[in-house]
């Protein structure tokens, strides 16, 4: 009697729980796709273009359109939509340190067409500078400090320091001898260092690392080279190897480059060759080689590797890669003053220029750096004194920041005495928010670098 009523009372307990299964799936199903796992990388997506989010739900779903999407702040994406997951794209880098809410609204369920809306919020890293000091007497410094940070701290020091590049939140740092020859190493974040061997004695010129090719290259002379005007393009990939390799060209011989940079979100590299010549090349396919044109000088690739800015005698132009057709970059300004376009780079809504522009008061051309779309410019950034040069600038990931370095008085700037990659020993770096115009700090030093890693 015990037994059968364990068994009559079991079988109730199981057709109960069975009802309630069922209840509840039917009630999780009238209420539309639910959101059961999101994933994407705060890092990468404020570092490099292509990056996705990933959104997967509950249940299959019904195509969804790209007006159903919305992202604050907004930010250009493509969607696509298959079984349960959604997956938006971002053609280029997000802006550090922001939190974007995602709102689809009628997602709707393949099985019986009930609609819900799906949110959800992430926020990307923040930034940190790396920039490089000069200390007359006394090691150099390659410093880190975070976007409006009050605090900086120096991550590797040594005498005559020429040049250096991050991956990765490690250190590329090249270093002078009392000759002027070059040497490499490479300074892990915990401090390591190892000696890359170079291909020989000289000097390095240009160099640059990306996080997405996971590579460092630079360009390199040897002492031993009539005129040392060969300047051969080498790639590095330190988690593989530390042997430089030469990048090829069309014909299988080694590229020689007046300067370069990585294609941001792949390997490929825009070079200008010592011969003024123009081309995108794959290290791992020479044949992939694709020539653009002759021109003066190489100024950018844009922060979503589809544009590179050149300049010619008439000044300076966008190219969309591989080998579009040209486009002048002609600089507006306000008030139809007399502007000198220089320098140049392509931003999502128009583009940033050094601008020279004529003061009558003066008889002379004073420099601005200046966001143009293309009909009215709007000046960033101008030197405190008239006689001050913008020297360079360098544009963030998601274009969100740019580091502009200048000569506050060119009349009595001093050289540094380096013999490779040398400045006035005046110069400084200033930060400026391109949507604003906001200066945010100003450096005492160059080469400003943009990461997420091991930010203050």
């Amino acid at each position: 009697m015990i037994q059968r009523g364990f068994r009559r009372t079991f079988v109730v307990v199981l057709l109960v729980l069975a009802v309630l299964v069922g209840a509840f799936a039917t009630l999780d199903r009238a209420q539309g796709p639910k959101l059961s796992s999101a994933q994407i990388d705060p890092v990468s997506v404020a570092l490099s273009p292509a990056q996705t989010l990933q959104l997967s739900v509950n249940q299959p779903i019904a195509p969804v359109k790209r007006s159903e999407v919305s992202i604050r702040p907004a930010a250009p994406f493509t969607v696509l939509a298959s079984m349960q997951q959604v997956v938006l794209r971002f053609p280029q880098p997000l802006h550090y340190a922001t939190t974007y809410r995602v709102e689809i609204a009628h997602l709707t369920s393949a099985a019986d067409g009930v609609e819900s809306t799906l949110r959800y919020t992430f926020r990307t890293a923040d930034s940190a500078i790396y920039y490089l000091q000069r200390n007359a007497g006394v090691p150099d410094r390659i410093i880190r400090i975070g976007i409006g940070a009050t605090t900086q701290a120096t991550v590797y020091s040594a005498v005559r320091i020429q040049d250096f590049a991050v991956l990765k939140g490690s250190l590329a740092v090249v270093t002078l001898n009392s000759r002027g020859d070059s040497a490499l190493s490479l300074i892990s974040a915990t401090g390591r260092v190892r000696p890359v061997p170079l291909p020989g004695v000289g000097a390095i010129g240009v160099i640059h690392a990306d996080d997405a090719a996971g590579a460092i290259g630079f360009t390199f002379t040897s002492s031993g080279v009539a005129g040392g005007h060969t300047q051969d393009l080498f790639l590095l990939t330190p988690d593989s190897s530390l042997t430089p390799v030469a990048v090829k060209g069309l014909g299988g011989t080694p590229l020689a480059a007046l300067n370069w940079y990585f294609v941001p979100g792949s390997s490929d590299v825009v070079v200008l060759g010592s011969d003024g010549s123009a081309l995108l090349a794959n290290p791992t396919n020479p044949s992939a080689t694709t020539p653009f044109g002759s021109y003066f000088t190489l100024n950018s690739v844009s922060p979503d590797g589809k544009t590179a800015s050149v300049s010619d005698i008439d000044g300076a132009l966008s190219i969309a890669l591989p080998g579009g057709k040209p486009s002048r970059l002609t600089p507006s300004h306000p008030g139809g003053a007399a502007v000198i376009g220089g320098a140049a780079q392509l931003i999502p809504g128009g583009w940033l220029q050094i601008d020279s522009v004529y003061d009558a008061t003066t008889g002379g051309f004073t420099e601005h750096l200046a966001f143009d779309n293309g009909s009215t410019a709007r000046d960033l950034f101008t030197p405190a004194n008239p006689l001050g040069s913008i020297d360079s600038f360098s544009v963030s990931p998601g274009a969100q920041y740019v580091s502009i370095e200048t000569t506050p008085d060119v009349a009595t700037a001093k050289p540094d005495g380096y013999r490779v990659n040398g400045r006035a020993a005046s110069v400084t770096t200033e930060l400026v928010d391109v949507a604003t115009g906001t200066l945010l700090a100003t450096l005492q030093g160059f080469d400003a670098q943009w990461s997420t890693q091991g930010v203050p």
